[in-house]
């Protein structure tokens, strides 16, 4: 059991470093990497986004609740 967990392990390090071989070798502009970090920080913090907030600060009729009465079918 402790072979198969040292081979395991060593797998997983080794395919990393060849992760990190690899990335280093790769190269983004500016603008993505701070649009990658902006969308990023707003997943992290889905959960403390005020939604609720906004959406009742829109004008009536914006956002239709009932589906009783929307125009589908």
């Amino acid at each position: 059991m402790k072979l198969q967990f040292a081979i395991a392990a060593f797998l997983i390090l080794l395919g990393a470093v060849e992760l990190l071989e690899w990335l280093k070798a790769r190269s983004l502009p500016f603008p993505v990497l701070v649009l990658g970090g902006a969308v990023l920080s707003v997943v992290s913090n889905y959960s403390k986004l005020p939604i609720d907030r906004l959406l009742t600060r829109l004008p009536n009729g914006l956002i239709n609740d009932d589906p009783s009465t929307s125009d589908g079918e």
